[in-house]
């Protein structure tokens, strides 16, 4: 199948959603963070949800765009494969937020595995403000594009390069159970993660851990080590999802010193597979110097 160029611009949404309490408890509770402003509804300044809670706004207009593009013959039938993620928070997300979410196809890119296809992914609040945005890249795997690239508008540059050596690491460790509970907690449902013979039919060797998932949990130990366990402070995530998470599995996130950048800090990370895969490379949480509200 060959992807037109044409794409450019497509857009699906608005999609609105309450950041329910519950659902803001339960997402970090999936992501085993216990942290009193992600659980306790009495904590001073108020229940914030986990800084990698934008992904669950965003699941459904990326399902929106698929469906559009199946309903086109554009999409049906195509491996999709998440391939990275770069997520800016203006302002932590507060509990019954009402949110509005937008997706635009931003770049189309031929490379080796296929064609990348970049999606810009907006939410705002109820006054318009916006309150997160990401840059998604997904590989339409084995496709080819109708025309020439067109790259995603550029955003603040960062050095993703790992550092020369790491300042900590910490292991996570994931049940068979884990991608049940964080789809059931994000509310976002892919059945190749929560369904064996689903899986085992795309191809795949069972279930697989989802990559935003990997990701909260690499954010969490970030937040909890360099941060001073304050998830406020962070201002943008990024990473390269690069393998797979197997269940039951065990993992490392290695993070680097906090480096000055801009008027912020840079922590630098990967995710380790137990045999030693990178699953997440190029990873970056971008910090406030001072606290949040």
């Amino acid at each position: 199948m060959s992807i037109s160029r044409d794409l450019i611009g497509r857009q699906a949404g608005p999609r609105s959603s309450v950041a329910e309490t519950r659902w803001l408890l339960s997402f970090a509770a999936g992501l085993g963070d216990t942290k009193p402003v992600h659980l306790d509804t009495t904590v001073s300044g108020g229940l914030k949800a986990h800084p990698l809670f934008p992904v669950c706004l965003e699941w459904p207009v990326i399902l929106d765009l698929g469906r559009d593009l199946a309903a086109e013959d554009l999409g049906s039938g195509v491996a999709i494969i998440h391939a990275s993620h770069d997520t800016v928070l203006l302002q932590p997300i507060g509990r019954d937020e009402l949110l509005t979410t937008t997706l635009t196809v931003v770049g189309l890119e031929a490379k080796k595995p296929g064609v990348l296809v970049t999606l810009l992914l907006e939410s705002r609040n109820a006054q318009g403000d916006l309150v997160s945005s990401t840059q998604q890249g997904n590989f339409y795997l084995g496709e080819t594009l109708d025309g020439p690239d067109a790259a995603p508008p550029a955003r603040d540059e960062i050095d993703t390069r790992p550092p020369s050596t790491w300042s900590g690491s910490a292991e996570m460790v994931f049940t068979a159970g884990e991608a049940h509970l964080y789809t059931e907690a994000a509310r976002i449902y892919n059945p190749i993660h929560t369904d064996r013979a689903v899986a085992l039919a795309a191809g795949l060797p069972g279930l697989l851990l989802h990559g935003t998932s990997t990701m909260g949990h690499a954010v969490t130990a970030v937040v909890d080590q360099c941060a001073d366990g304050d998830p406020t402070r962070v201002q943008r995530i990024m990473g390269r999802f690069s393998g797979m998470v197997s269940l039951p599995s065990r993992a490392m996130v290695h993070w680097g010193e906090p480096e000055t950048w801009g008027d912020g800090l840079v922590v630098r990370y990967v995710v380790e597979s137990s045999s030693g895969q990178r699953v997440i490379d190029r990873g970056v949480v971008v910090l406030s110097c001072d606290s949040g509200p």
